[in-house]
């Protein structure tokens, strides 16, 4: 592992800006802020007060949105930039082409980034503009990813084509301390006790490939049901998984499907929760997409390819695993009262 030099945005809040980063998933990343249709007094001291800390509101569609984003500089002497910030409908893997032309603007007229200066090394820094989106209504089902993006003098960081091979996207997502994602939901203890999410997912190689897909979920009320389905054709078998939540906290629901070359499509994910409860403060409930790694695949693939115990998989679902694995990419659904 080598040490980034330069601003960088966590992908989790483990994260300290080594190449690769190590953390478990690239998605939750704490430093990109949506906030909802509210604005922060003093967000450059109450985002610095706060870097350990995940906050976060969900968007409010057709409304003005205020999104903050935050960083830290690991140069060793003054360093400056600007943030780029993109939407992307909600996804488990996405190539640059569905988001790139996606900038999301801020309040100054014109100016589609927000300008981070540090004065010293180690110093955490706050955009100097919030970033201010007027959220359309998405898809039926879907929500919205946010990815942001670093570019500096000394790592201007372009955006890059699509991705011809998965080892492709997982090398550049994992090594990449200037690009950060969010694939998050937030939902209160007043929400409907029905909630669904549509996320996209791919599979980018020329051929026939092993995935899985995870639910993990947190202090959920026993007897909740929860469903994975995609109704497209391809996937082998189908994919059409469902589970009742138990006692054992986390509860996983886990299958595996062989999806065909280049194929692309939605993994529909619906909760439900027993009649007569509410949905829980400090539930959560993750949704993963991983690639399952075999001798044959490319080095990257093989680098980065993680146990069962090392991706944080319960010691019963081992057995149902069919070798290492690559987290892709995942959706996290929090609730907060």
């Amino acid at each position: 592992m080598t040490q980034y030099d330069d601003i960088f945005m966590r992908d989790a809040l483990d994260d300290t800006g080594q190449i690769p980063s190590g953390v478990r998933t690239a998605y939750h990343s704490p430093d990109v802020i949506p906030w909802g249709n509210q604005t922060v007094a003093d967000p450059q001291t109450f985002f610095v007060d706060n870097y350990d800390q995940n906050p976060g509101k969900n968007l409010v569609a057709n409304e003005i949105n205020y999104i903050y984003t935050r960083g830290k500089n690991l140069a060793s002497a003054a360093a400056n930039g600007q943030i780029y910030l993109y939407w992307v409908k909600s996804s488990l893997l996405s190539q640059p082409s569905e988001w790139r032309n996606n900038k999301v603007p801020t309040a100054t007229p014109g100016q589609n980034y927000s300008n981070v200066s540090a004065s010293q090394a180690n110093q955490i820094v706050v955009g100097e503009s919030a970033f201010q989106w007027s959220v359309p209504a998405p898809p039926s089902g879907y929500h919205y990813c946010l990815v942001s993006q670093v570019v500096t003098a000394a790592n201007p960081n372009p955006i890059p084509d699509d991705f011809d091979s998965t080892g492709g996207f997982v090398g550049w997502v994992v090594d990449n301390p200037g690009i950060a994602w969010r694939n998050v939901s937030v939902l209160s203890n007043a929400s409907p006790p029905s909630y669904q999410v549509t996320t996209a997912f791919q599979n980018l190689d020329d051929t026939e490939e092993l995935y899985a897909f995870t639910v993990e979920a947190r202090n959920l009320p026993q007897g909740t049901t929860v469903s994975l389905v995609c109704s497209e054709t391809g996937p082998n078998p189908p994919i059409n998984s469902s589970g009742t939540v138990t006692q054992q906290n986390p509860w996983y629901l886990y299958t595996e499907n062989s999806l065909p070359a280049h194929f692309s499509s939605g993994l529909v994910t619906t909760v439900r929760l027993p009649t007569g409860q509410s949905w829980p403060p400090d539930a959560t409930i993750d949704i993963t997409y991983n690639r399952i790694v075999g001798s044959r695949d490319q080095e990257i693939l093989l680098r980065h390819a993680k146990t069962p115990a090392e991706i944080g998989l319960p010691e019963e679902l081992h057995d149902k695993v069919s070798g290492t694995m690559v987290r892709l990419g995942t959706y996290n659904i929090v609730v907060v009262s």
